[in-house]
């Protein structure tokens, strides 16, 4: 990892959204002309933002003796891009209320405007009114400049309680940018929601959060983090968290986003230190790189350390360090697990969505009926399957993405060295609520054109709380030849979820496991209802033997299981083909009580369209009638 390319990275990286950062401040305006300052209406005037107050400060020197710290040099560069992009909000304001007020009552409310920039295509009023508590609440609304003032937008609202002295006091405001873009396209070419929290009592301090945030250069929307404090005698502090690739000089193929949480610290005279830790990306789950880096009052670099898994590399002394202990960031909302592209991330179901219950028995007696067992096994393989394949979705989406179009995004390369493998994920927006993806894999090592489809797949997602539809199909014999391991087919799944309910709908073609038998093909099909009652439905090769008296071959078990809520059951089984011979067809019945204990059995043999079947006790059955098992066609069928 090279520092002083992370730096570059890093300010490349944050330049659009900075670019756009509007950090208003609260304090007195120069107004010793005016002859309001002393009045009512001066006081709302100087409730409202101004940069004054606001201005991050970070220890600046022209002259540079040696390296320059990198995390200096970043937390520099942010702040000049915050600090030189404050003028929108803020010079729009100032225009506004620099004249005296369209209306006032002189003690308790105030409003300016209709304020027309000669180039702007929108109108501007801002009004302040002060509360019975003596703080002040106010807003800036906008609309056509041609067009009628009751059809105003809110673009910025806020409030301010004063302090004691001049620019004192804390509040907060909350910036539409999206509404401002939609009044002032060319001025504010940027979308998405800023919330700014600020005291200004004591040390200063300013919170701000992006959200959906999507500068003009920008592919997709961002949320960013950021915080900053200044102490009277002017030292400071500046927290904010990036994705950043921290191997992209030293390791081209590790070439994943990490997520960066920084902590930068300052002395009055320039000294300082940056504590940053990154995760996700091309680190597995749960592991971090620490870094800590410190400079002097000349921005040197006089010490630096980078902790990573089983290894630790420093240079200079850590007595140098301005601050003898590391701090890092702590944002209360923020969620370094789902620090990525949210919209894309939630189309795709996770694994617990899509984890039905197989009979929803809870305490089973220590002897269950023979066809619960193989009902729940059955359920439970293909719950792990499910499982298996959205998991792999889920470590991967749930990292930062690599590369982003406004259609959607791609995560990865991801390389588990454990294998030798080497994965990338693709999630598009295909529609309204639809999203497409795929996966494809290869050797780590091959070379690009070495790429192969290991899956594909759809969703739909109809709300937040995981309902949809969606199917995928995996690719057997493409993910054998990449993990190097027996086995072949292909296999397709549609699955639904509603609330408690839902549906899974699998067909294996040309199934080969790894013992080398087959090829053959899997039927399932499951349905449970939000009640707790449910059906599953599957067609799979089986002994139902067990290899005894060298009975080996593998028959056709085709069942069909029904149960109600609460757990009680049914099993409609039939057993052909195998060591049965062409023309002999095994038919069975099991019920079972709400502990999965046998209640009812009853077998019977066919010949050849023969009508004979076993016949459910309905004292001991919940079903009277005999099922056949049901496989509802996919959609390529």
């Amino acid at each position: 990892m090279k520092p002083n390319r992370l730096a570059l990275t890093a300010l490349t990286a944050l330049a659009p959204l900075t670019s756009l950062l509007l950090l208003p401040a609260c304090g007195t305006q120069d107004d010793t002309t005016d002859p309001e300052t002393q009045g009512a209406v001066a006081e709302m005037r100087a409730a409202l933002p101004t940069a004054e107050h606001m201005t991050i400060r970070v220890p600046t020197q022209a002259a540079l003796t040696g390296e320059q710290a990198t995390f200096y040099g970043f937390t520099r560069g942010v702040s000049v891009h915050v600090n030189g992009t404050v003028h929108f909000i803020t010079d729009l304001i100032r225009d506004v209320v620099e004249t005296p007020p369209a209306d006032t009552d002189d003690a308790t409310y105030a409003l300016w405007g209709p304020y027309r920039d000669a180039l702007s295509p929108a109108s501007w009023v801002v009004r302040v009114d002060r509360q019975p508590d003596g703080s002040f609440r106010y807003s800036v609304q906008g609309f056509d400049r041609n067009g009628d003032p009751a059809a105003a937008t809110t673009v910025l609202e806020g409030g301010h309680t004063p302090g004691d002295g001049a620019g004192r006091g804390f509040g907060y405001w909350r910036y539409d940018v999206t509404a401002g873009h939609a009044l002032d396209p060319t001025t504010q070419s940027s979308t998405g929601v800023m919330e700014v929290q600020y005291d200004l009592a004591g040390d200063r301090t300013l919170e701000v959060k992006f959200t959906d945030f999507q500068a003009e250069n920008d592919p997709v929307p961002n949320d960013a983090l950021y915080r900053y404090t200044e102490a009277a005698d002017g030292s400071g502090t500046f927290d904010f968290v990036s994705n950043l690739d921290i191997d992209e000089d030293s390791d081209p193929t590790r070439d994943r986003r990490e997520l960066m949480q920084v902590r930068s610290r300052w002395r009055p005279d320039g000294p300082g230190r940056s504590d940053v830790v990154a995760t996700h990306g091309d680190l597995a789950a749960g592991v971090q790189v620490d870094l800590t880096e410190c400079w002097d009052a000349a921005f040197t670099r006089t010490y630096v350390r980078f902790a990573f898994p089983g290894a630790e590399q420093t240079d200079g002394d850590a007595a140098d360090c301005p601050f003898p202990t590391p701090e890092y960031p702590r944002f209360d909302d923020f969620d370094p697990a789902a620090f990525a592209d949210a919209d894309l991330v939630a189309a795709l179901p996770e694994p617990a969505d899509l984890d039905f219950a197989p009979v929803g028995i809870a305490d089973p007696v220590a002897e269950p009926a023979a066809y619960y067992v193989v009902t729940v096994d059955t359920v439970r393989d293909t719950n792990a399957h499910v499982r298996e394949t959205l998991d792999g979705l889920r470590r991967i989406t749930r990292l930062p993405p690599n590369d982003c179009t406004p259609q959607g995004c791609t995560w990865g390369p991801y390389t588990d060295w454990a294998r030798g493998v080497t994965s990338r994920v693709e999630v598009l927006r295909a529609g309204d609520g639809l999203f497409t993806f795929n996966a494809v894999g290869k050797r780590f090592g091959e070379a690009d054109d070495a790429w192969v489809r290991l899956y594909e797949g759809g969703f739909s997602s109809t709300d937040v709380n995981g309902d949809g539809d969606g199917w995928y199909a995996l690719d057997l014999t493409a993910i054998g030849a990449w993990q190097q391991t027996p086995g072949s087919g292909r296999v397709r799944v549609e699955l639904s979820r509603r609330g408690a309910g839902g549906t899974v709908n699998l067909r294996g073609d040309d199934i080969v496991p790894e013992g080398g038998a087959g090829p053959f093909s899997v039927r399932y099909a499951l349905q449970v209802e939000p009640d707790g009652s449910g059906r599953v439905s599957f067609a799979l090769p089986g002994d139902i033997d067990d290899g005894r008296d060298g009975r080996t071959a593998l028959e056709s078990v085709s069942a069909v299981t029904r149960w109600v809520p609460g757990g009680v059951g049914q099993t409609n089984v039939r057993v052909s083909e195998g060591d049965l011979g062409d023309d002999e067809v095994v038919l069975g019945l099991q019920c079972w009580d709400a502990r999965a204990a046998l209640t009812h059995e009853a077998y019977a043999k066919q010949a050849p369209d023969a009508a004979a079947r076993p016949e459910a006790d309905p004292e001991a059955c919940p079903f009277a009638d005999w099922a056949e098992p049901e496989f509802p066609p996919l959609a390529d069928e």
